[in-house]
């Protein structure tokens, strides 16, 4: 019997939770349908809807341990953390974010269709979500050009890299705080942003001297940034450890749930 990693058992954990959720996931979803049918050319608006319930759903992975007996309850689950711990990735990061691009298909083709119906203004079935292209990065905010750190050019790419990772922090925050997590994990994010950009703040003063912010953009005095090799290090290292941040915030949340005890 292998005691690590069977994949009996996580299938097991997941079809167990859409058993003891099925009502509330598809509620939820039917809402989401009729929202995003609401959002006809609003991609912005898809966006910071998906990171917000996202967030929720991620920081409730760990909910059961809130409450002793439904923790102990958890634990004696026949099931290894590490499978645990992969069920609940799973569903916080794939199956959302597949579930929200699903409705928000169906909820763009249901709103254009309807006004179209109601409205003789020939609306064209737009899903700028999924198609539009990416135009922002680190790169653009201090004036160099680099795909890579844009996560190339489709913004779908971007943004499920980026939901990835505020999912993983979050499931990770849902094992380190048994209530409010999401508020407890969002407080604590900013403190540390904070304090990494007091860093940022020291590091770009004691090299360059002066710099400011105009509008969207960096702007360091007297010094040109696609000729710094600085910039060009500070940047792709700060993308890159935005890519290994996710498996680290899976890794701390194995050994955080390996504490748990019975």
């Amino acid at each position: 019997m292998n005691t690590t990693f069977n994949i009996n058992r996580l299938i097991l954990l997941i079809k167990r939770y859409f058993v003891e959720h099925a009502h509330l996931e598809l509620s939820f979803w039917a809402i989401t349908v009729f929202v995003f049918a609401l959002f006809i050319n609003q991609p912005d608006s898809v966006r910071f809807f998906m990171y917000i319930s996202g967030l929720i759903f991620a920081a409730r992975q760990f909910k059961f341990f809130a409450s002793t007996p439904s923790g102990m309850h958890y634990l004696m689950i026949p099931a290894t953390h590490t499978e645990k711990l992969a069920a609940s990735v799973l569903l916080s990061i794939p199956y959302f974010f597949f579930m929200i691009l699903l409705t928000y298909i169906i909820g763009i083709t249901l709103g254009t269709t309807v006004t179209n119906f109601f409205i003789p203004i020939e609306l064209p079935y737009s899903y700028d979500f999924i198609t539009q292209k990416n135009n922002f990065g680190w790169s653009e905010l201090i004036g160099l050009d680099n795909s890579l750190l844009n996560f190339g050019e489709s913004r779908l790419l971007s943004n499920f890299v980026t939901f990835a990772l505020w999912q993983s922090l979050f499931v990770m925050g849902s094992l380190f705080f048994k209530r409010n997590a999401v508020v407890k994990t969002m407080l604590s994010l900013v403190l540390l942003l904070f304090v990494v950009f007091i860093v940022q703040i020291f590091i770009f003063k004691a090299l360059y001297g002066t710099f400011s912010f105009d509008s969207s953009q960096l702007i360091i005095h007297n010094f040109e940034p696609k000729n710094s090799f600085f910039v060009n290090v500070f940047v792709t290292g700060t993308t890159i450890l935005s890519w290994l941040a996710v498996p680290f915030f899976w890794i701390v949340s194995y050994f955080r749930l390996t504490e748990k005890q019975v």
